[in-house]
């Protein structure tokens, strides 16, 4: 258990790295991979923690889709604009999802 645990942990710092960088993609993964070492040990505290770190990693992501949404207001590619907003709302249905 406290292997697991410590591990759990190392993911979640490198999340947190990762996010501070500004890839949310790959902080989302860490995150999810610690929590699942999290809910085998049953470690509530820490699954709460990385349910959080998630949270912050998908926001993260939809304010980056966003901005780039934003940019694209400007310019005539309707096409371009609707792939952004469906990735908009594919990120909030996987922050969504990832929170149940």
């Amino acid at each position: 258990i406290d292997y697991r645990r410590g591990q759990a942990a190392a993911l979640q710092r490198q999340a947190m790295a990762h996010l501070d960088k500004g890839d949310p993609d790959k902080a989302l993964s860490l995150a999810s991979d610690a929590r699942k070492l999290c809910r085998a040990i049953m470690d509530k505290q820490g699954e709460t923690n990385l349910l959080n770190t998630m949270a912050h990693a998908s926001l993260k992501l939809c304010m980056q889709s966003d901005e780039a949404l934003r940019a694209m207001e400007g310019q005539k590619n309707t096409h371009a604009q609707k792939e952004h907003s469906s990735a908009l709302r594919r990120a909030s249905r996987e922050a969504l999802a990832h929170a149940k």
